[in-house]
């Protein structure tokens, strides 16, 4: 098990825990005395510790090991068209556990969900909660950063996209030029940002806008995915090919 704290929770060898991680812990996987723990902290280094027991709502522990995160393959931004149902809370999960870094959840023209604001925001509490459990799961060193529900437009407006060493944007019109054939010419590339659609796909006009931005068009295969695993697909293929770093023209 893992949990996510910052330096500032840790004095001598207790550690604050938040009312979710707390309830967790002593609730939910009833951590028992001795069992081993792992904390990541600041997103820089993972502590191995002794679980001793509870002191009030702070966790006493004994250090086991310490180390040090490695850098991602990747750095990726995802910018999602928000999906109808629930679907966004499995999109989450997924590139979450894929090491996905920053989430931007949008409004497009094919977007059949519009909700206001008390919605929107208790549907980013549990995606914050959800992120929480999907990095911990699949042994993180940070948790995904979910950014306020917005369209696509002010998304598009509000990122600077010359930080990005590589933009994509996945399209099912789009049908001769691979992912594998646009990351041959950035093999160096570290910052990538991703758009995905919703069902339905994006229309040529936001394309139009997307591409202004200076993304690249891409697709992501001959099938027509689900919007639940679109950007999963279109994530893992990005990490095969930079964890070879081999790739041939």
């Amino acid at each position: 098990m893992r949990i996510f704290v910052d330096s500032s929770q840790i004095k001598s060898s207790l550690i604050t825990v938040s009312d979710d991680q707390y309830h967790y812990l002593s609730r939910v996987i009833r951590l028992r005395r001795k069992e081993l723990l792992e904390i990541v902290v600041d997103e820089s280094s993972v502590l191995e510790i002794e679980f001793l027991g509870f002191v009030d709502q702070k966790l006493q522990y004994n250090q086991v090991d310490e180390k040090k995160i490695e850098k991602p393959i990747l750095d990726i931004t995802l910018i999602q068209s928000l999906p109808k149902q629930n679907k966004f809370i499995d999109i989450i999960d997924h590139v979450t556990q894929a090491g996905v870094k920053d989430i931007f959840p949008v409004y497009t023209s094919r977007s059949v969900v519009k909700w206001d604001k008390k919605k929107e925001n208790n549907y980013q509490k549990k995606w914050t909660q959800r992120c929480f459990s999907a990095a911990a799961q699949s042994k993180q060193g940070f948790v995904a950063n979910i950014h306020a529900i917005t369209t696509l437009s002010d998304c598009l407006e509000s990122i600077d996209f010359s930080e990005f060493d590589l933009c994509l944007v996945a399209w099912e019109e789009e049908t001769s030029v691979t992912l594998h054939n646009v990351v041959k010419n950035y093999l160096d590339a570290y910052k990538v940002c991703i758009v995905v659609g919703p069902e339905g796909g994006l229309s040529s006009d936001e394309i139009d806008l997307i591409y202004k931005k200076g993304f690249d068009i891409i697709s992501i295969g001959r099938s027509i995915f689900r919007v639940e695993i679109a950007a999963l697909v279109c994530i893992t293929q990005l990490l095969y090919c930079y964890e070879l770093r081999t790739i041939k023209g």
